[in-house]
């Protein structure tokens, strides 16, 4: 069971035991509110309280009690001494409590036992919980500290940590809600709206847990210093903190970067060192760190959607997806560390890694497809997935398809990639930007995958090289239909062991190839190559091993590039590579026969 359904089980399983024992506590309750009831009203249906607090605080108010709202504005915050159930009966549009600005909307503070239940409110115009000592303000909207909260159907809006009034500056974190330490906080279909804070702009997660099932964070904004940017527009976690999302729709959140060149981090989600957290079936849409899609202008940020330096076993994201967000310096999409399963990254712009900034990260099963590494027209590297030398980012079994980069890494930069498709990806260059390469990858590890249409193009000097890969290692992978206006269409500076290198543009540049098939390419099937051994090459290239015969492909027409049998590939490699699956000698090329 997960952690958020583990919560939701005490939750709901609390609520539901409340309720089973109501006719075995004699001081359980009803309370009626209405904001028109008369001031010395005594709770009662017919006399109605006329707030909500004084309701909350009555002397014949105790734990576990119920209190009715009927529609209104209530102007007042509330502080909760019981843990009690406050049910509006006419839903968020209709029952409004509004701070005024003047502090935390609601507060529920060393309330362990039994969890407090809101349901049906909105909450706005909070400024958060001051605290002069440390200059800074928590949670706008919502401050809970060491209690089990759960709110459901409601709607927090437009507060603003602030350091007094509405004019005030704006300090602290949590601009909609603060979960604090030992806080234990539930939102079931909630909505968390237009909230601002210097860092967690929609929620700050302190040391506390922080669950979610259904309902927005949106157009939230983290807005930080000068020289200290925005963390988390829409969600920040810090270290100690855990959250739980699942299907919760994270939306045009921003992180504003700095003018000083100090970046922004997590548009939409920001995760510190040492926090955790999981999001199952999430969309992250439109959100920005930097400000450049939401017309900041051209300040620095990484991680449109999701920033996290959690540790990769601690943070996951799960059947998400991850659409149109803007990271300006890198990770358009997703940066820094954790695992992301069976997800969809695509549409996100970020100069260094347009889809995703990997620093330590798997991707398992997931498709990164038309993402952009261009935000403001300069260079950029890896429009797909870009991992820098000495950090990690392994790909398996990923469709990586689409994405543009000037000038290097069209697919992706740096990284490993097992079992991937990547394809239709694009690296280009205008004579300006230095030298273009890796239309499919630049300088990655490719190992059981399929690279075709891929395009590198330098439309100024038109010398671009390795349209499928530039610069890196390659097995048992299969090259077909890519191009360079340069030299090496299929690879260029690479090492290849046991690929097959067909119908390309041009073939191979200065690569290294062993075990492999490199024919039928229009120009140039191998190319300055220093060393060609145990191949399938055209007649004429030197190398030990090496032979020239049809190899006899299944149907290159149709870019199956299977071995046929009789084919003169088969138990043709080196004697001294590792046999293939069926214990016999090594085939050439990067499908062994009967695979």
């Amino acid at each position: 069971m997960s952690a958020l359904s583990r919560l939701r089980a005490f939750h709901f399983g609390a609520i539901l035991g409340l309720g089973l024992l109501t006719p075995l506590l004699s001081a359980q309750n009803t309370w009626y509110v209405d904001d028109d009831g008369a001031p010395g009203g005594n709770g009662t249906w017919a006399n109605p309280y006329p707030s909500i607090q004084r309701a909350i605080s009555a002397s014949g108010t105790t734990s576990d009690d119920t209190i009715r709202v009927r529609p209104g504005t209530y102007r007042e915050r509330l502080e909760f001494i019981h843990s009690l159930t406050v049910i509006s009966e006419a839903g968020p549009d209709a029952t409004i409590i509004d701070a005024g600005f003047r502090g935390s909307v609601v507060s529920v503070r060393n309330r362990g036992g039994w969890p407090t239940r809101i349901e049906g409110f909105t909450l706005r115009r909070g400024s958060g919980r001051y605290n002069a000592v440390r200059g800074e303000s928590l949670g706008g909207g919502l401050f809970c500290v060491n209690s089990k909260l759960t709110l459901v159907d409601c709607r927090i809006e437009d507060n603003a940590t602030r350091s007094g009034g509405g004019d005030s500056p704006l300090v602290g974190q949590g601009g909609g809600i603060y979960a604090g330490v030992a806080a234990d906080l539930l939102l079931l279909n909630c909505t968390v709206l237009r909230n601002d804070a210097q860092f967690g702009g929609g929620v700050c997660v302190d040391r506390g847990l922080f669950a979610m099932s259904g309902g927005r964070l949106e157009a939230n904004r983290a807005l930080g210093t000068e020289f200290d940017p925005g963390r988390g527009g829409g969600l920040r976690v810090l270290a100690g903190g855990r959250i739980d999302l699942q299907s919760v729709e994270i939306r045009a959140n921003l992180a504003l970067g700095s003018a000083f060149g100090v970046e922004a981090l997590g548009g939409g989600l920001r995760l510190e060192a040492g926090a955790s957290g999981d999001l199952q079936a999430c969309t992250l849409e439109a959100n920005d760190a930097g400000g450049w899609s939401l017309g900041y202008g051209d300040l620095s940020g990484y991680g449109g959607g999701v920033s996290s330096m959690a540790h990769k076993e601690q943070f996951t994201l799960q059947s998400c997806s991850v659409l149109a967000n803007w990271g300006n310096n890198g990770g358009g999409g997703i940066h820094g560390q954790g695992r992301v399963r069976g997800s969809t990254i695509a549409g996100n712009h970020g100069q260094f890694g347009g889809g995703v900034h990997a620093v330590d990260m798997e991707l398992v099963d997931c498709v990164i497809r038309d993402n952009w590494g261009s935000v403001s027209g300069g260079y950029d590297w890896g429009g797909g997935v870009l991992v820098l030398p000495g950090r990690i980012g392994v790909f398996e079994r990923c469709e990586i398809a689409s994405n543009h980069a000037y000038p290097q890494g069209g697919g992706g930069w740096g990284g490993v990639y097992l079992d991937c498709n990547i394809h239709g990806n694009f690296a280009r260059g205008d004579g300006t930007l230095g030298f273009v390469g890796g239309g499919g990858v630049f300088g990655g590890h490719l190992i059981g995958c399929g690279v075709w249409g891929n395009q590198t193009d330098d439309y100024e000097d038109h010398d671009a090289e390795g349209g499928g890969l530039y610069g890196g290692v390659a097995l048992r992978t299969v090259f077909f239909g890519n191009y360079a206006d340069g030299a090496g269409g299929g690879a260029a500076s690479s090492v290849l062991e046991r690929c097959t290198v067909a119908n390309n543009s041009r073939g191979l540049y200065e690569c290294g190839v062993h075990d492999s098939i490199v024919r039928f390419n229009l120009v140039y099937d191998v190319n300055a190559c220093p060393v060609v051994s145990w191949s399938n090459v055209p007649p004429g290239t030197a190398g030990v091993g090496n032979i020239h015969g049809d190899p006899l492909f299944a149907d290159a027409a149709a870019n199956d590039y299977r071995l046929q049998p009789g084919s003169p590939c088969i138990d043709a490699g080196d004697p001294s590579s590792p046999p293939d699956p069926d214990g016999s000698r090594a085939d050439m090329g990067a499908i062994p026969y009967g695979g």
